[in-house]
């Protein structure tokens, strides 16, 4: 897939492979057409400081749902809350998921957009409402693990027993992607323009660092997206 794109509002060029690119597509197309957002509702975004989880913890915002979000270090609780604008964050690595959910969100969640599996996604179903909808976008924590060594996930029956909706997709799946993306192309730029979307990029400089900018995606130690420059020209 080639597009032509215009640089209508001369937007740096790493913003072309973070929010306006496939993590911004990713998160877009999958919040409007799976999240379908109603304003009141809760959600929380895990892996909330991410590329794609910075993008849905402000859409979400935007459409006036309740935003709890999730992230490994202080330092990305405050990015969350006083620059996403998210209205709770927590450190799971100081608090369990499950018991920071119950603190946070007592009345349950309507919604969870699931980046990172585990235990997470066990709490995730823990917490949920019935009827409640599980978007899930990625299982970071399983990628660099073998299978004896993921995390087993106790309560799957929970599924059925609060007919709980969980959907995977690929943000290119026509169901989402042919709605979406003119209003993305429309919206976005803009917004990254004018500072009503915020992002933040882990940058590397030099070929020699590719190796550390790939393993930094599964440290949990990046904002936003990590980008790599090779050189000038």
């Amino acid at each position: 897939m080639i597009e032509k794109l215009e640089n209508k509002y001369n937007l740096d060029l790493a913003n072309w492979v973070g929010p306006l690119g496939l993590a911004g597509q990713t998160a877009w197309n999958s919040f409007y057409g799976l999240v379908k957002p109603e304003k009141g509702k809760t959600i929380w975004v895990n892996a909330a400081s991410s590329a794609v989880g910075e993008i849905v913890v402000q859409l979400a915002k935007k459409e006036g749902m309740r935003v709890i979000g999730s992230v490994s270090s202080d330092e990305k609780v405050k990015y969350v809350v006083e620059e996403l604008g998210a209205d709770e964050c927590f450190n799971y690595t100081k608090e369990s998921c499950n018991d920071a959910l119950k603190r946070l969100a007592p009345e349950g969640l309507d919604v969870v957009y699931e980046n990172v599996g585990g235990d997470h996604f066990e709490a995730a179903i823990n917490n949920i409402n019935w009827f409640g909808r599980i978007i899930v976008c990625g299982m970071v924590s399983t990628y660099n693990k073998p299978p004896e060594e993921q995390y087993k996930v106790k309560n799957l029956a929970e599924i059925f027993r609060r007919r709980i909706h969980i959907q995977g997709f690929i943000f290119w799946d026509d169901n989402i992607y042919t709605p979406n993306i003119a209003s993305f192309w429309e919206k976005m730029p803009k917004w990254i323009a004018d500072g009503s979307i915020k992002t933040k990029t882990t940058h590397f400089e030099g070929f020699e660092k590719a190796q550390d900018a790939f393993l930094s995606l599964f440290t949990g130690k990046t904002f936003g997206k990590a980008t790599l420059k090779v050189a000038d020209q």
